[in-house]
């Protein structure tokens, strides 16, 4: 038993040992591939200043919100959302990296833990390290950083650390112990066993340099692991790697391992290194190493290793970025070309793995800004030819089974050539020297498996219809008679189409023959193996070239032309030609070609590429012509039908991928690598697979960006000055602004970074904005003299695919100032009611005493007014009486006038009118007011009386308005007597032949009685100067009397009594009288 035992173990020894031969494999130059497979290297386009001016050393991390991190040429951080950066530069930073979606880096102050609620980072060190620029990190899936420290005075003694995210504690990991993995022996003791950590697995394990060695001996360096659980280090040595600059090495001696990356794929671990480590590849389970020497790697070295595609590895070194194929084994190369926007930087200085597989590529140039690419895998579905078929001026025509034909062009001619897919080599089957004419090609080719051949047709001297024979593998150029036709087939001379029906017969357009450029029509019968041209239609055609040619599921032959716009059908079985011009009555020009017609049988429409007339569509049940509206394609060359119903065209700038069911579209054009290298040239091939120009893609592997962008808030400015906010202003439930921080921005983006400049915004401030803004790629919103209230701003963005985010909204509140807060406005109120209660009760006491002092006060009034009042009467009552006795002496003096002339009858006469004036007088005094009837009667016997005086001199006249009713109207007595005396004695008593006085009563308004006193006397002028030279000077008290009264009665009465004496002229402007106007309120 003891001896099976060590047999065993014998053999497990054997085994370990032949375990430890590394298996080189070298990669050379041959097997080295330059650009092949393609790959489309997007620029990133860095608009932020910040990142522009600061960023030169590392692009390092995309984190789980979907920021992209940056490592300044100061130590600092930048972090970018594709539109604003935001820069940590509190302290140094030395990398910065996540771990299960906590970012972390290492600063002068220890491990540093980022915080997105508070968008700060919190600092935790330990005493036992001083010097923090690590020399490995990495971190567990859950919350376990491991950390190398530099080895020096300043840190402690084998400065390997755990650092705890959730506790954020370190614990000193000391090694003892050191397990050879490959004889599962310990190695002898040491104080200096050191773990470089670069990766851990699903297990815990900490892979990386493992370093051993004592106080006196430098030591050695393996790949290994640390296991947290045992606390113990495992390393496999390597023996036997390829290393040029290692002479008469030892065979039992380790090499030296310098590991710069550990990436863990399944079974397999792979390995990157500097000095000639290269690549390697450690199976876990078998422990066996294989070696990859890549002659085209300096100093075949590899910094960095990620997984890109299937069976493909993205590796860094110093000379560029690779791609490692590790199931072909092969390596391929993409150094990059001068002005070519999709080839990778030179001389890039940091790579990382971000979202959904990218890789992020980051450069400094010396002089100049950042430059920033990514290698999306989503992004890689164009293809290009493999490098035996990269010639000049390229055309692939057809795909039959596993070879492609294409044509190429050198100086001599052009060539038809095959490539075999399978075997990767290319046969030559058609050399055609360009002769006198130098531009010969091929337009189409078409596979026939009826007659099995390939038809190829073109303009090509000597024959334009050749086919490459499927059997005998060899080229025939058809020199066959047409039926019909004076012409062979070698002298159709350009034709650029042609089709096969249902029944296999073969329909050829020709634009052009040896002997006329006029347009035919040719059928070869599949069946009887003949050509004949179809005469029919000859004059139906009308001389003009075909372009096209299609045949429908119906039998119709559909051509189209190349000089008049219009399609015409042709009826294989009546042999009828019918005209369509639908396309030529919208066209504006025409001299533009028909070039391909494709037939939509699923939806039963038949589409056309009508080049500078676009696309259009013909619906066969309703027998209906429509033209597709595709904007910014302006011509439309060719057409191909995939087979889930997606139409691919091609445009005057690239591809163009047509849904009909949504009637949306989509351009691939320059920002894809898609440039027009053909005016034709776009086929379907096996599978659905379709071939552009210098590319060849599978429809079903384009994949829209469709995943929602996730829009985010980048900051707020108030008067173009930052707000700080206590915490992220994505988790703030509300931001409160003053009234006089009414002026503000806020910016947005959305975390999507692909073609990112084609990114587009919109916004709208709720209660502030009705409609949705759009701003473009240019997110932020400002907005200006905000009142005072509640907001909300919702944001949303759509990536370059046009896909929109969800909403995303953000409550901004503007407070008032405090004199328009509810409680100031509150205070404001019971201030005002209680100024204005005490107002009122102020009010109320003025309102009492004004009441008390206006009665006491309208009493004393009443009391003075009446005083007043039998003042007034008692002076009118005076006033009257005083004129009384002048009135009576007058008429006392005219009866003294008679008796002294003994003229006793008119004394007699006169006595008789005065008695009865005199009783009028005194009846008319003891009233305050008479009515106007009463006051003329009086006036006429005064009259009367100075008329019997002066006889025949004094005449007189009384005018009443007819509306006037003078038995109702009252007015003051004997207020009209004084100034009909006046005008008696002292206008007409100096004019030797006498006169006339005229009294008016008019009633002008309804309140006012006007009364005009008229007389043609000598004028009061003249008057005043016989009065002045009067010996009697008789005085004149009646007008004063009157003047007088006047002035009581209104102030008495309350009226506005008037009286204006006017002085009259004739025409030579001689004094002839004197008028007296009396206004009296009625």
């Amino acid at each position: 038993m003891r001896c099976l035992i060590g047999m065993y173990f014998l053999l497990w020894i054997g085994l370990q040992a032949k375990a430890q031969q590394v298996e080189t494999i070298f990669i050379p130059a041959s097997n080295t591939f330059i650009h092949e497979p393609y790959l489309r290297f997007d620029s990133f386009v860095i608009e932020n200043e910040v990142i522009k001016k600061a960023y030169s050393k590392e692009m390092r991390l995309q984190d789980h919100q979907g920021y992209l991190w940056f490592v300044a040429d100061n130590q600092s951080l930048i972090r970018y959302d594709g539109h604003y950066a935001k820069t940590y530069d509190s302290t140094r930073f030395y990398g910065i990296q996540m771990i299960n979606k906590t970012v972390w880096s290492l600063t002068d102050s220890g491990v540093a833990i980022f915080d997105t609620t508070t968008e700060t980072f919190a600092s935790y060190p330990t005493p036992l390290v001083k010097n923090y620029v690590y020399w490995g990190a990495a971190s567990d899936s859950v919350s376990k950083l491991y950390i190398l420290f530099p080895s020096n005075s300043d840190n402690v003694r084998s400065p390997f650390f755990e650092f705890d995210i959730q506790k954020k504690k370190f614990r000193h990991i000391q090694l003892s112990h050191l397990l050879n993995g490959y004889t599962q022996k310990y190695e002898p003791d040491s104080l200096l066993i050191l773990c470089k950590p670069l990766t851990v697995d699903t297990k815990g394990r900490v892979w990386g340099q493992i370093s051993y060695g004592s106080d006196t001996d430098h030591g050695r360096s393996a790949f290994g692991y640390y296991d947290p659980h045992s606390n113990i280090a495992v390393w496999y040595p390597l023996y036997g790697a390829y290393n040029p600059e290692i002479k008469n090495k030892n065979p039992n001696a380790p090499q030296e391992m310098s590991i710069s990356n550990v990436y863990i794929d399944n079974r397999y671990i792979w390995v990157g290194g500097w000095y000639y480590l290269g690549l390697l590849r450690f199976d876990i389970q078998t422990l066996r190493w294989k070696q990859y020497h890549f002659s085209e790697l300096v100093a075949n070295q590899v910094f960095y290793i990620r997984t890109f595609q299937q069976n493909k590895f993205i590796l860094y070194s110093n000379n560029g970025i690779k791609v490692f194929d590790k199931f072909r084994e092969t390596l391929h190369e993409y150094p990059h070309i001068p002005d070519n926007q999709f080839s990778p930087p030179t001389n890039s200085n940091s790579i990382f793995s971000g979202d959904r597989n990218t890789i992020w590529i980051g450069k400094h140039n010396a002089i100049g800004d950042a430059e920033v690419f990514y290698l999306s895998p989503e992004n890689q579905v164009f293809r290009t030819f493999p490098q035996a078929m990269k010639k000049e001026r390229l055309r692939v025509f057809c795909q039959y089974k596993t070879q492609l034909f294409f044509t190429y062009q050198n100086p001599r001619g052009f060539v038809l050539a095959a490539y075999d897919e399978q075997s990767g080599k290319v046969s030559e089957l058609f050399r055609q020297p360009y002769g006198e004419t130098p531009e010969q090609y091929f337009h189409m080719a078409m596979p026939d498996t009826i007659n099995q051949v390939i038809w190829f047709v073109g303009k090509v001297e000597g024959g334009s219809i050749r086919q490459w024979d499927l059997r005998r593998k060899q080229m025939i150029n058809v020199q066959a008679p047409i039926q019909d036709s004076k012409l062979r087939t070698d002298q159709l001379y350009n034709v650029m189409s042609l089709t096969q029906d249902k029944e296999g017969n073969i329909w050829i357009p020709v634009t052009q023959t040896t002997l006329t450029t006029e347009g035919s029509l040719i059928k070869y019968d599949s069946r009887i193996k003949q050509y004949r041209h179809i005469k029919s239609i000859e004059n139906l055609i009308n001389k003009q070239r075909l372009r096209s040619v299609m045949a429908d599921s119906r039998g119709t032959i559909w051509l189209g032309s190349w000089d008049d716009n219009l399609i015409r059908w042709f009826n294989p079985k009546t042999e009828q030609l019918s005209i369509k011009n639908a396309i030529n009555r919208k066209a504006t020009e025409s001299n533009i070609p028909i070039n391909k017609m494709i037939e939509d049988t699923r939806r039963g429409v038949i589409w056309i590429a009508a080049t500078k007339h676009g696309l259009w569509k013909y619906t066969m049940n309703t027998n209906q012509w429509q033209q597709i509206p595709l904007s910014n394609v302006d011509f439309v060359f060719n057409l191909q039908l995939a087979h889930d119903g997606i139409l691919w065209i091609k445009s005057d700038n690239g591809l163009v991928r047509y849904s009909p069911d949504t009637g949306t579209f989509k351009q691939f054009g320059a920002e894809y690598d898609l440039k027009i290298y053909d005016y034709g040239m776009l086929i379907k091939g096996n599978n659905d697979e379709l071939f552009f120009d210098r590319f060849r893609f599978y429809p079903q592997e384009i994949r829209d960006n469709a995943s929602k962008p996730k829009p985010i808030f980048s900051f707020i400015k108030v008067f173009d000055q930052e707000l700080a906010l206590s915490q992220n202003i994505n988790t703030i439930p509300e931001i409160t602004l003053r009234y006089n921080q009414n002026f503000f921005t806020v910016g947005f983006s959305v975390l999507s970074y692909i073609q990112h400049q084609k990114n587009q915004y919109m916004y709208r401030l709720d209660n502030f904005n009705k409609n949705w803004i759009t701003c473009g790629n240019n997110p932020s919103a400002t907005f200006t003299n905000v009142p005072p209230g509640e907001y909300t701003l919702y944001i949303k963005g759509a990536n370059s695919e046009g896909i929109w985010s969800d909403i995303r909204s953000l409550k901004i509140t503007i407070t008032p100032p405090y004199w328009q807060t509810w409680w100031f406005r509150g205070l404001i109120a019971v201030f005002i009611f209680g100024i204005l209660y005490l107002l009122y009760r102020y009010r109320i006491a003025q309102q009492t005493l004004k009441s008390r002092l206006a009665a006491e006060e309208a009493l004393n009034k009443q009391r003075e007014a009446e005083y007043q009042q039998r003042i007034a009467q008692t002076e009118i009552a005076a006033l009257r009486a005083q004129m009384n006795p002048h009135f009576i002496f007058n008429c006392l003096n005219s009866i003294q006038y008679y008796v002294a002339n003994n003229d006793l009858d008119a004394a007699s006469d006169y006595l008789t009118k005065f008695s009865r004036l005199i009783r009028l007088v005194l009846e008319n005094s003891r009233s305050e007011k008479v009515t106007l009837s009463n006051e003329l009667e009086t006036l006429r016997f005064y009259i009367e009386m100075e008329a019997m005086r002066f006889g025949k001199k004094l005449n007189y006249e009384i005018r009443i308005d007819e509306d006037i009713e003078p038995d109702i109207l009252q007015i003051p007595p004997l207020l009209i007597q004084p100034f009909v005396e006046n005008a008696v004695w002292h206008g007409l008593m100096h004019k030797p032949q006498g006169g006339t006085v005229s009294i008016a009563i008019k009633q002008p308004q309804a309140e006012t009685l006007q009364i005009l006193i008229t007389d043609d006397g000598i004028g009061r002028k003249k008057a005043v100067e016989f009065k002045s030279k009067s010996a009697t000077n008789r005085k004149s008290f009646g007008l004063k009397v009157t003047t007088e009264r006047i002035e009581l009665i209104n102030g008495l009465y309350q009226t506005n009594t008037k009286v204006q004496m006017i002085d009259l002229t004739d025409a030579q402007g001689q004094a002839s009288g004197t008028q007296v106007i009396v206004e009296i309120p009625i």
